[in-house]
């Protein structure tokens, strides 16, 4: 069995039942993003690995790994927000070391709505299972960064940006998780 079979057979049930309870956010922000005036100036942050990993290498790996999820983060994000980010992978990562098998989320949201300011939505889905020495892992990058336009700040406006805000993460969220599903021949 792959390293993708085995995630797969150890997460599916729970990576499907947290994108069925966040699919109306999901499709409310969608909508959003097809209405941006020039979705082409959106760039897209799509990352994603499948590895199996001896124990004894976790560490190294792990620290590659994390560097690889945040190195399609623009330079303009806020510096709190992306080191909060990491700071949460990072604690994940130490403890997949110790689980079975588990998956998590964790997301970045930087969304302030003032032209000019690089704008993102990003999250990872993370998955892992363990066999006889090693960690069988996976993560899937999902999300989108731009830097806010006059056309952009008006549409946004007419959404309600709290609103807005508040399920941005939600769409993140299943956005990655059917990223990760769709690496490891899930979807």
């Amino acid at each position: 069995m792959s390293a993708a079979q085995m995630i797969l057979a150890e997460n599916s049930d729970d990576i499907n039942q947290r994108r069925d309870n966040l699919a109306n956010n999901y499709m409310q922000v969608a909508g959003f993003l097809n209405k941006l005036a020039a979705p082409q100036q959106m760039m897209a942050l799509n990352a994603g690995t499948c590895d199996t990993v001896p124990k004894e290498l976790w560490g190294d790996y792990a620290a590659e790994q994390e560097e690889q999820m945040f190195a399609n983060i623009p330079s303009g994000a806020n510096p709190e927000r992306v080191q909060k980010a990491r700071t949460k992978v990072n604690k994940i990562l130490k403890t997949f070391k110790t689980l079975k098998a588990g998956d998590r989320f964790v997301e970045l949201i930087d969304l302030n709505f003032e032209i000019g300011a690089t704008q993102v939505m990003a999250g990872w889905a993370l998955a892992m299972c363990k066999g006889h020495n090693e960690i069988h892992f996976a993560f899937a990058e999902a999300g989108f960064a731009w830097v806010m336009r006059a056309d952009y700040a008006l549409e946004t406006e007419k959404l309600g940006h709290p609103q807005l805000a508040g399920k941005v993460k939600d769409y993140i969220e299943v956005q990655a998780y059917n990223n990760l599903l769709m690496n490891l021949g899930g979807l």
